[in-house]
């Protein structure tokens, strides 16, 4: 055991050895990389150093020369616009002696146009005064002929009142004469007459209550028989229509709907003629209840609107849906023209109106062409 340590120690001691003179021969590597480097370094600056001194020069000399000619050229610049101020100061100067000339000319002509001017002003204000002291006179003269004219009239009017005031006099005491007269005459035919009347008036009362009596008679016999006959017609009439609308209903529940499981959907079948239709017929559509229109709840719906999923009357659909947004839903109007219920199928929104529809029960509805037949045969036929 003690040989081994002093053997592993011993090799212990050579490895630190060996690994001491490797590190100082790391050492002396770095430190002669770093001089050779630094050496590099220190000639790489020397040669930008002098790269820069080189390039400096050269741009110190172009910003002289640079230089040097700004200065010639504003050196040149101020000897030759100094001339052209010399000549702009002497066409500014003969532009002022001129412009001194014109205003005073201009003042000269003033001066005579204002002593022109004035002289004809005053000319125009004594030839008015004159017109105006002729006008006054003419007014004065006319205003003194309108007076005495004025003054003739109020003479002849009260001239022709008083006249006519004295012919009134007189018509109206013979007109009194005349009315006491005829009061007088009036009165005994008055009398005369009243008696006459009297008499006359009471035979026609009798002849009159005679004829009453004899028309309550007659109208007391057609009431009765009138009454009569309006209950009977009215009995037989409500028969009549209990009997027609039986025989109505019976005829359209004639039609039976059944389920079709191989097209999955519904089909219509006729127990009488065993006649099959996909389309629902004519006769259980007009079975159908009427929708009431669901904004006044009043009267029969007319249209359905497709957005709103209601109802509607004419009325309140051209309120509702008159402007905006709902001017664009999609409709479809219920019935035709000729007031038949429409069956569009699954969901079909057209937006027509009933007189452009046409439906028959075998290919349901389209819309109205030129090609089709006429309307009132078309509607005999279907019936």
């Amino acid at each position: 055991g003690m040989i081994g340590r002093r053997k592993f120690d011993a090799i212990y001691l050579d490895h630190q050895r060996w690994l001491a003179r490797q590190e100082e021969a790391a050492i002396t590597l770095q430190s002669a990389f770093r001089r050779m480097k630094a050496v590099m370094m220190l000639r790489y600056l020397q040669r930008r150093k002098a790269q820069r001194e080189a390039l400096r020069e050269s741009c110190s000399v172009i910003l002289q020369t640079v230089w040097r000619m700004y200065k010639a050229r504003e050196l040149l610049h101020y000897r030759k616009f100094g001339r052209l101020a010399v000549a702009a100061r002497r066409n500014r100067a003969a532009t002022t002696i001129r412009t001194c000339w014109r205003k005073h000319e201009f003042r000269l002509i003033l001066e005579f146009r204002v002593v022109r001017t004035r002289k004809r002003n005053s000319c125009a204000i004594a030839i008015q005064r004159w017109y105006r002291e002729l006008c006054r006179h003419f007014a004065e003269r006319a205003a003194e002929a309108e007076l005495r004219k004025r003054e003739r009239e109020l003479a002849s009017i009260v001239i022709q009142c008083f006249l006519r005031q004295r012919v009134a006099h007189f018509e109206l005491y013979e007109l009194r004469r005349a009315h006491s007269e005829l009061k007088v005459l009036q009165r005994t035919k008055v009398f005369i007459l009243s008696r006459w009347w009297r008499l006359c008036l009471s035979r026609h009362r009798v002849s009159i209550r005679r004829l009453e009596r004899e028309e309550e008679l007659k109208k007391v016999a057609k009431l009765e028989t009138w009454a009569a006959t309006e209950i009977a017609a009215g009995w037989r009439g409500k028969k009549g229509r209990d009997k027609a609308n039986t025989a109505y209903k019976m005829k359209q529940q004639r039609w039976k709907q059944l389920w079709s499981n191989e097209d999955n959907r519904n089909f219509y079948y006729n127990q009488v003629t065993g006649e099959t239709r996909w389309r629902k017929p004519q006769a259980l559509l007009d079975l159908e209840p009427r929708p009431i229109c669901s904004n006044c709840n009043f009267y029969d719906a007319q249209v359905e609107c497709s957005d709103c999923s209601e109802y509607f009357c004419n009325q309140c659909w051209d309120a509702v849906h008159f402007g905006g947004r709902r001017s664009t839903h999609a409709f479809r109007s219920l019935y035709d023209y000729y007031g038949r219920r429409v069956d569009y199928g699954d969901n079909e929104f057209p937006s027509i109106w009933p007189t452009e529809i046409e439906q028959n029960d075998h290919s349901g509805w389209h819309v109205r062409d030129e090609s089709s037949r006429d309307p009132v045969e078309r509607n005999l036929n279907d019936k």
